[in-house]
């Protein structure tokens, strides 16, 4: 006896191609005009770049969404990435990368987008002009005024003697001022700041 459902024309049915008839299914056969009960329904996304691909699913539902969040690479940790080194995931930033692009060096963590200045002739706040406290200042010019004289080395004697740090005139870095600051103020005393 036929053990097959002769219902699409196998052994004595009235159907002649077997297949899929449902329009909406996956494996759909226009060919077909008899349901032999393969069709696949979408279940979900097959898409193996997508952001919701499930593994799982063997029909493609049309769900499939792809990474669409660009972030920038902040070597520095300053909270300000580079546009130079981008990703684009799905989710939210990964380790290491930030949604703010506009750091004008990545290099150095007090170098981005208003930043205060370093004093080290170093654009820290990413404006394109060293200024203000972003100027280096000019060693023995204690009163700023973009020369070493007579006014800064009055503020030298005044300053002389001064310890524990925080001394105006320490033009040596030890925390104090004395004759090692007076030989470096005397060898630099009469030229002007760059």
């Amino acid at each position: 006896s036929c053990t097959v459902d002769d219902a699409c024309g196998i052994c004595g049915g009235s159907g002649t191609v077997a297949g899929c008839t449902d329009t909406t299914a996956c494996n759909y056969d226009s060919l077909a005009d008899c349901d032999d009960g393969s069709c696949m329904l979408p279940d979900g996304c097959t898409d193996s770049t997508a952001c919701n691909y499930d593994s799982t699913s063997l029909c493609d539902d049309g769900s499939c969404t792809y990474p669409s969040n660009t972030y920038y690479a902040d070597t520095d940790s300053d909270g300000f990435g580079i546009n130079a080194s981008s990703i684009t995931v799905c989710g939210g930033a990964p380790s290491g990368y930030v949604a703010d692009n506009t750091d004008c060096d990545d290099t150095r963590g007090d170098v981005y987008p208003g930043a205060p200045g370093t004093m080290e002739d170093v654009d820290n706040d990413c404006n394109g002009i060293v200024e203000g406290d972003e100027v280096a200042p000019c060693l023995g010019d204690f009163n700023l005024n973009g020369q070493i004289e007579i006014g800064d080395l009055l503020i030298m004697l005044a300053n002389f003697g001064c310890t524990g740090g925080g001394c105006e005139a320490d033009l040596n870095g030890d925390g104090q001022t004395n004759t090692a600051d007076a030989i470096i103020f005397l060898t630099i005393f009469g030229t002007l700041c760059p």
